[in-house]
């Protein structure tokens, strides 16, 4: 709310405590999570409950990922949906601001698509976003109440019409703007000070490589430690050292790599909170940071 403060044509609403999910709403959206049938969603959601023992949620997914993910289940868990989901939790907003157009910046949000519905309702045109490239393929149905829905690239574009019955109409691929620093010259450093900065040898090649998140994969330091008894035992000839820049939200565990000698662990951005779950503040420089990472790397490994 602080960023905008300062700002008289934006206006900062809070959202009302009850419009969190109750159970029976919570229950209605699991089953949302696991009816699209893709290799995705059965790794993340059900080959996970039953590797973990928990057959109940096994059980529940798996109905849903085999009854409930063509175009039959989809319209029955729409059905569920409007009558789970109160209309009007929003009116009194469009009453009081009178809006031309709502845009959504989440699919995936409990809320958005609440007030995506209510703006429907209120006769306003509306438009969401893809937050994200796992949204269409691993967030599993996906409630499209929007005029418009903007996509990041014809591949999205493609699985919102297969995966959510989304019409190709309504679908704009425009790309990202969040990205546009990527490929441009702001913000780069030198090789020379990008090494010195990360506490890398400049004379050696950069193997960058990304972190996993422990809830897919429990042993997220392995590949890293793999390459770097490679490098050690010469089975990759030119020298080279080990970058690895991990998001902290994901669990990490840079002990395990303090056996590691070609390994350099540089963590851009502000930590925020504790343990496993921990996140990381983004601004700009922290962007420059991972940008530098990409730019000055000769492989990434992802």
């Amino acid at each position: 709310k602080n960023v905008f403060k300062d700002n008289q044509n934006i206006f900062v609403e809070g959202v009302d405590a009850n419009l969190h999910p109750n159970r029976i709403q919570f229950l209605l959206l699991k089953a949302e999570q696991a009816a699209q049938k893709n290799r995705s969603i059965n790794s993340f959601f059900l080959q996970r409950a039953r590797v973990q023992g928990k057959w109940k949620k096994y059980l529940f997914y798996k109905f849903a990922y085999e009854f409930l993910s063509g175009k039959l289940g989809h319209r029955i868990l729409k059905f569920l949906e409007d009558r789970l989901f109160r209309p009007g939790e929003f009116q009194e907003l469009f009453d009081k601001y009178k809006p031309a157009l709502v845009f959504s910046t989440i699919l995936t949000s409990t809320i958005d698509f609440r007030l995506l519905r209510d703006a429907k309702k209120n006769k306003v045109k509306s438009i969401s976003n893809i937050k994200s490239w796992d949204m269409p393929n691993m967030k599993g149905y996906l409630t499209m109440n929007a005029d418009k829905l903007i996509a990041q690239t014809d591949i999205q574009k493609r699985e919102m019409i297969k995966y959510h019955q989304v019409p190709e109409e309504k679908i704009i691929v425009l790309g990202n703007p969040g990205f546009d620093i990527y490929f441009n010259e702001e913000g780069l450093m030198t090789h020379e000070d990008f090494c010195r900065f990360a506490g890398l040898d400049p004379d050696k090649k950069i193997i960058f490589m990304n972190i996993s998140a422990v809830f897919i994969n429990p042993f997220p330091e392995d590949p890293i430690i793999n390459v770097d008894k490679w490098l050690s035992e010469g089975k990759i000839k030119q020298p080279a050292q080990i970058l690895i820049s991990p998001r902290s939200k994901y669990g990490f565990s840079e002990q395990l790599l303090n056996n590691c000698p070609n390994v350099v662990v540089h963590i851009a951005g502000e930590m925020i909170g504790g343990g496993a779950r921990s996140n990381l503040k983004f601004d700009k420089n922290e962007i420059y940071d991972l940008k530098n990472c990409l730019y000055h790397a000769d492989v990434v490994i992802t």
